[in-house]
């Protein structure tokens, strides 16, 4: 399913749940109130819910009451899960943070920060003996996406794209793959004939399983900045918990086991507060898109 289409279904689905939400949301939050923190796999997925335990206990012992971890396959789910008070705080990429503001009210609480940045940028990769050149020699081939409501994944390269006259709809034979690691691993074996992820995923994710990974594939090209992903609490949850839950991941991406851990789990260093204005580069990149569905 395309990129449009595919948003205009699934988010069309969550505005009818999205009434269901009220009860939960306008809880207040006792001492003993579970919070929900969610997780969505951008890669490794079948090590993601050993990766997340110890910031779940982590997060428990910062706040004094239980956390639960929510384990969602996509974006588009996870985001349902915020709307329907199924889960109060969570990571997500810009782009889905956007929508979930839209759709939902989401208010974002944090910025993930990798390298000491909070943006990154997004890249088109081709394997190294590929014949594409040029963005023009993408034309009719297969390429491959990730979540359709990934920043790196999807949105940016795909507006990046249009930028330069190829219409994704259109002029590729698009497929959305999930996770950055396995539209590597399409592109590697020639399953897709290129494929956008976040910069240098596949020597990141790759490098040890293939060391000459760099070799094999190459950049055909990278987008502008991102601003990276978030951590965004649920519409309705009380302002004195948000504030706790900013302060608890403060202290614990302080701290040299924090830091190792959000490493294993997302490769973040460091988080930031953020504003909810730090997003309309990305407001105005899917209205490039067209896409106004939560918008």
């Amino acid at each position: 399913m395309k990129g449009r289409l595919a948003f205009a279904v699934c988010f069309a689905v969550l505005a009818a749940l999205s009434a269901a939400a009220a009860s939960r949301a306008e809880q207040a939050a006792g001492p003993d109130t579970e919070v929900v923190l969610g997780f969505v796999p951008y890669y490794n997925v079948a090590n993601l819910q050993f990766s997340a335990e110890p910031l779940v206990q982590m997060l428990s012992r910062e706040l004094g009451r239980p956390v639960r971890g929510f384990f969602s396959p996509n974006y588009t789910a996870l985001v349902e899960a915020m709307g329907t008070g199924r889960v109060d705080v969570t990571f997500l990429s810009a782009f889905t943070y956007v929508l979930a503001r839209e759709r939902h009210g989401a208010q974002v609480l944090l910025t993930v920060v990798r390298n000491g940045n909070t943006h990154y940028r997004s890249q088109i990769i081709v394997r190294s003996d590929s014949p594409i050149r040029t963005l023009e020699d993408l034309r009719g081939r297969t390429f491959a996406f990730g979540d359709y409501g990934s920043s790196s994944g999807y949105l940016y390269p795909a507006a990046f794209l249009k930028q330069h006259g190829i219409d994704p709809e259109r002029d590729l034979l698009a497929v959305s793959l999930g996770q950055h690691d396995a539209v590597v691993q399409a592109v590697l074996m020639g399953d897709a004939d290129a494929g956008a992820t976040f910069e240098d995923a596949h020597i990141l994710l790759f490098s040890d399983e293939y060391p000459d990974i760099d070799e094999r594939l190459r950049k055909l090209a990278v987008t502008d900045d991102i601003p990276y992903d978030t951590i965004t609490a649920r519409p309705g949850l009380p302002p004195e918990l948000a504030e706790a839950i900013i302060r608890a991941f403060e202290r614990i991406a302080a701290t040299d086991e924090g830091r190792r851990v959000l490493q294993e789990l997302y490769r973040i260093d460091g988080v930031v507060r953020a504003r909810d204005e730090d997003y309309d580069v990305v407001r105005r990149t899917a209205e490039l898109m067209g896409i106004r569905e939560g918008l």
